[in-house]
């Protein structure tokens, strides 16, 4: 005798590949997705860490600088050290104690561009003028700084570098 409240082979059978074919529909949305999510938190990792360093520039009274290695695939914080003097404008830097100062590594895929491999922040609460642009195919931000107010900025752009 059948149970008239089971379902037969075919009807499951069938939902599972609806199932199947909603679901390689939406993977490669997710991949989109969790790239542009990955681009847009690199650059407010940076952004944060710059007014970090803007922050403990005024906070310790010297000039901490952000600093990108040749080939713009890591970032660090360094501090001037105390027996630099201030009025040298290369000084000697060395870096910060602790997670702060860990060099930072950029994600695969993202290409960093840069008008400068490096940043100051002075005591006073400035920093240098500077754009970051972090790319992944078409999809830019730019973190970007203003001098006299020492505004840190993230936006999205549409044109690349």
């Amino acid at each position: 005798m059948k149970n008239p409240n089971s379902f037969s082979i075919i009807e499951i059978l069938l939902v599972v590949v609806i199932i199947g074919v909603i679901a390689a529909l939406a993977v490669p949305n997710f991949g989109g997705t969790y790239a542009r999510v990955q681009l847009r938190k690199t650059a407010n990792d940076l952004a944060y860490l710059m007014r970090y360093a803007q922050s403990q520039a005024v906070v310790k009274n010297r000039r901490m600088r952000l600093e990108f290695d040749p080939s713009f695939t890591k970032y660090w914080l360094t501090q001037e050290d105390e027996a630099a003097d201030s009025q040298d404008k290369e000084g000697s830097f060395s870096p910060l104690p602790g997670r702060m100062g860990a060099p930072v590594a950029i994600p695969e895929g993202l290409i960093v561009t840069s008008t400068n491999p490096f940043l100051v922040f002075y005591p006073d609460a400035t920093l240098d003028q500077v754009r970051v642009d972090l790319c992944r195919k078409q999809e830019c931000f730019s973190v970007s700084t203003h001098t006299q107010r020492g505004i840190i900025n993230v936006f999205e752009t549409t044109e690349q570098p």
